[in-house]
């Protein structure tokens, strides 16, 4: 029996996956899996904006939630972004963009370079709860 390669497959968005690809989304929720968290929840927050939220298995102030500032064509889209916003959080320092597919091997590098030169880093909405409880005390 021969093994072969079932091809690219192509997305609603007509965003083209390769065989051994990953959309972000299931790269976080192989990521959950790994840390032994729930699975990430997704909400939509306004058309072409969802945030995701990557839940700490015992404390709910521990979770983790992401919502990109610009919106997206599609929820698909969106949700994409989302999830590609908490994979640059909690695994930014691998190198993903081997695994993912157009347009989001190009934001990855984007973000990458984008960083290089940064001197701020990006916050998640966590952090900045944080940042305004410690500046208020």
């Amino acid at each position: 029996k021969k093994l072969t390669d079932a091809g690219a497959k192509e997305l609603p968005s007509g965003i083209k996956v390769e065989s051994w690809q990953r959309l972000p989304s299931t790269l976080v929720g192989e990521w959950c899996l790994r840390e032994k968290r729930p699975k990430p929840r997704y909400h939509e927050v306004s058309t072409g904006r969802v945030r995701v939220v990557l839940p700490d298995k015992k404390r709910s102030d521990k979770d983790l939630t992401f919502c990109p500032v610009e919106a997206s064509t599609t929820h698909e889209l969106a949700k994409e972004t989302a999830s590609l916003l908490a994979l640059r959080h909690v695994q930014g320092s691998l190198p993903l963009e081997r695994k993912l597919p157009e347009p989001f091997k190009s934001l990855w590098n984007d973000d990458e370079n984008d960083r290089g030169r940064s001197t701020t880093p990006a916050t998640t909405e966590e952090e900045d709860k944080t940042k305004k409880k410690t500046k208020t005390k």
